[in-house]
Formats: C-alpha cells, structure tokens, sequence
C-alpha cells in the first residue's frame, strides 16, 4: 500500500510545551484562519520523501539501518513565513556539519530509491502554523533541538486532520570527544 511518508525529528516535551505558549500567544495576531499545528505533529523534516510504495519504504529501512546517523542540535531562534504555502515557522540556520551531512544523506537515499527531493535549499524549522498570511512581530525565545533519534514519519489523512504516525525510529550515534 503507497504511504506518504517523510524523515525527521520530533522536540522534546517539555520543547513542545514551550512551542504550544509561543502559538497561543501568536493565535491573537494571526487571521482567524491561520491553523495551529497539533503538538502531536510538531516536528523538523529532513526528508520529506512523498507516496512511496511498501517497497520503496522496506529498502529506505534498510538503508536507514546501516546509515552513519550522528547526532546534531540546531537552534531555532526566528519567525518565518512562507508565503506560498502560507506556514508560519520557527526557524534557524542549517550551520550545523553533522545535520547537514545527515540531510544530504537523506536526500541522496531518496534519489536513490526515486522518491521526492527537496528543490530548495534546507532550512531547519518547525511549522507552528498553517493557512498564515502574515509575519507577526514577535520576540522567540531560541529553542535548541537535540534531538536522540530520527523517526520514518507517515502523513495519515483523517477526518479531523492530518496525523503523522512514526513507522520506524533510529537512534543517533553519541557526539564523541
């Protein structure tokens, strides 16, 4: 059966607390049709791999399995709007050289394995929220992501919304000295 699916790494609780305060207090100065993105679903995508086929899926694990998967922290520090999709995100920079290695690793399993490529450049985010026209003034505390496993993410289509559903989680390899 084809999945939607994608790679990435979810915050830790206490960081999706910290994002749920910052969309509450955004929520009064967005249009009443910007949409919060569940805490169930915040997450940064390093992948973001498309349909893909039981197949395809069963050979991106085992890829997945034997891939160098070192762990990283990257600081999300601005508010930032995409305009065609109309996301509001929380942002950073990619300047990070094990998460950048693990995002071009992932981009090239995806080529490999013919599945979706990202056609612009990386950004490290997390949606806050979707349906956003605008860019509110708005001072972010930094949130540091350090993240201790990578998860294979389906994008499951519900009556009350879109649930990403973790379908394989992988630890990331200790920073060593």
């Amino acid at each position: 059966m084809d999945q939607r699916i994608f790679i990435g790494t979810a915050p830790e609780n206490w960081q999706s607390t910290q994002i749920a305060a910052i969309q509450q207090q955004l929520q009064s100065k967005l249009p009443a049709n910007a949409r919060a993105v569940k805490l169930s679903n915040l997450h940064m995508t390093l992948a973001f791999l498309g349909i893909s086929s039981s197949e395809q899926r069963t050979e991106l694990c085992n890829q997945l399995d034997k891939l160098h998967k070192p762990r990283f922290e990257v600081t999300l520090d601005q508010l930032t709007l995409w305009r065609k999709p109309q996301v509001l995100c929380i942002s950073g920079s990619n300047q990070n050289h094990a998460l950048n290695r693990l995002y071009q690793d992932c981009q090239t399993l995806a080529e490999t394995l013919s599945l979706h490529t990202n056609e612009h450049e990386f950004r490290p985010h997390i949606t806050l929220f979707r349906k956003a026209k605008l860019c509110p003034e708005y001072e972010i505390l930094p949130i540091t992501l350090a993240p201790k496993q990578i998860h294979l993410y389906h994008s499951v289509s519900t009556e009350q919304g879109v649930r990403y559903d973790i379908l394989k989680s992988w630890p990331l390899e200790s920073i060593t000295g």
